[in-house]
């Protein structure tokens, strides 16, 4: 992440927190009464939690970012995934981007075999 980025989520996550803190101490300042308290700091801990996973999202884009599988399931590299070979088998692989072809495969550990899309795969939790 850039210099710039972490300076201002570093500043986001500041100026934030002291926002919670004014709104439980000040809450008719921002016009909230005892509902708008509660969904207002739900809001802003969201928030937070968001920047605080910025970096991880980031590393995840670098990576190809998310790719679906058949259910509509975000994975990404280094997910564990199950592939229906062609004999109709469920065989455990790995979610593998390629730098160089920029691409994803899975890669199956024991078996040593790639592969390469178009494959029907399912995420593994």
């Amino acid at each position: 992440m850039k210099q710039e980025t972490k300076a201002l989520v570093k500043w986001a996550k500041e100026h934030f927190r002291q926002y919670q803190i004014s709104i439980h101490t000040h809450p008719e300042k921002h016009g909230l009464g005892p509902l708008g308290i509660d969904q207002e700091f739900n809001y802003s801990a969201d928030f937070l939690r968001f920047l605080r996973e910025l970096p991880e999202i980031e590393n995840k884009l670098c990576f190809g970012g998310y790719i679906q599988d058949r259910n509509g399931t975000p994975c990404c590299h280094g997910d564990k995934v199950k592939v229906i070979d062609e004999k109709g088998k469920d065989v455990c692989g790995v979610l593998i981007w390629g730098d160089t072809s920029k691409t994803f495969s899975i890669q199956n550990a024991k078996l040593r075999q790639v592969y390469y899309f178009p494959v029907q795969f399912e995420k593994v939790e």
